[in-house]
């Protein structure tokens, strides 16, 4: 092989493959950029959203305190000597009255239940579709005998959120609710129990509905599991998505997870979204890449080709003219440039000449 084609092969493999790795990190450092700037993004976007939470549970948590200086309330609750369940028709209006004036002043309620020390309980339902099925509590299951009731007991009076709806359970969909001990502020005694039903507007208010045009993004909120149990996936925006599945895309890298707790619930507010969909973007780089790659390859051979040639030209220029003087040719007259090969074409040229005059003047002695 020729060492100008040496020399062209070189160069165009040198500089071929700096440009492919230079695409190459060029497009994986996009690909982190996206991700870490989606990531940064959306860890703030569920701050908001976590301290919107906060303020509506807030609001909630007051109202259901707003019972405890409601004092004709407290008396019926204290009061109360009714037997299976029920309160007196009397101090039913009481009490519909004190957690009906609670659940008409907020839309993220369903409804309130209370619950007195012995057994006596009201649920004020604003859909007026639970009655039914809450019926087994007045003929064979005491309301205080649910684990709920012992984790409020201990809670002394602190609200204590579940994942579900305890009165409910799965009828009440994508719903949660609190629990709370009612203690009297006169007497810090406790004389009753309260559960609040919380439905999904709250959800919907605290991360709106936008999915930035991404189709597997989606906002969850979890529990975290305890006693070795794993989480608990309190509600969801990709109504679509089985829970499995959902909690599966948390641990699997090939989906982007951002996190930040809730402060009043002790949940995780969380954002998952396929990497594949949010590259997409980086994608569309890498399609740019591409042919820019190969307009650089173009150009690099031909860049190449000609500075071989400028190369070996004179290397050639040289290489014919002493092939020449091989084959018998007594005078160099070629013309070599000011380059280093030319100034050994020089040297070799006037070496020639040199031994021709030097000959010629020897054959004029002897003659």
């Amino acid at each position: 092989m020729s060492l100008r084609n040496r020399m062209t092969i070189t160069m165009v493999a040198l500089i071929l493959l700096t440009t492919i790795l230079i695409s190459v990190v060029t497009f994986q450092v996009s690909k982190n950029a996206v991700e870490s700037n989606y990531q940064k993004a959306h860890t703030h976007n569920l701050q908001v959203s976590s301290e919107l939470m906060d303020i509506f549970l807030s609001e909630l948590i007051e109202e259901g305190r707003s019972l405890l200086v409601n004092q004709s309330f407290i008396h019926v609750m204290e009061s109360e000597e009714g037997q299976e369940g029920y309160f007196s028709a009397r101090n039913q209006l009481t009490i519909d009255k004190a957690i009906g004036e609670i659940a008409s002043r907020s839309t993220m309620i369903d409804g309130l239940m209370v619950i007195n020390f012995r057994g006596n309980w009201r649920y004020y339902d604003k859909g007026n579709t639970s009655s039914g099925y809450l019926s087994h509590y007045y003929t064979k299951d005491n309301l205080l005998d649910e684990l709920w009731v012992e984790t409020a007991r201990i809670a002394e009076g602190k609200e204590v959120f579940y994942s579900n709806n305890v009165i409910l359970q799965d009828k009440a969909e994508d719903g949660f609710c609190y629990v709370k001990l009612l203690i009297n502020p006169m007497n810090q005694e406790p004389f009753g129990y309260l559960v609040m039903s919380i439905n999904r507007k709250l959800w919907l208010e605290s991360f709106g509905e936008d999915t930035e045009g991404y189709l597997t993004n989606f906002n969850i909120v979890l529990e975290q599991g305890v006693n070795g149990l794993g989480d608990t996936l309190v509600y969801s925006s990709g109504f679509e998505q089985k829970e499995v599945d959902i909690l599966a895309a948390k641990d699997d890298p090939m989906f982007l997870y951002s996190s930040y707790k809730n402060q009043v619930t002790g949940w995780t507010v969380a954002n998952i979204i396929s990497r594949e969909e949010l590259n997409r973007d980086s994608d569309g780089i890498k399609k740019i890449l591409i042919p820019v790659t190969v307009v650089m390859i173009v150009m690099t051979i031909s860049a190449a080709t000609a500075i071989s040639r400028h190369i070996t030209e004179p290397l050639k220029v040289l290489a014919d003219t002493m092939s020449e003087v091989e084959v018998g040719s007594l005078k160099v007259e070629t013309v070599f440039d000011d380059g280093e090969v030319g100034k050994i074409g020089n040297k070799f040229k006037d070496l020639i000449n040199n031994n021709l005059e030097l000959r010629e003047r020897l054959l004029n002695l002897q003659i």
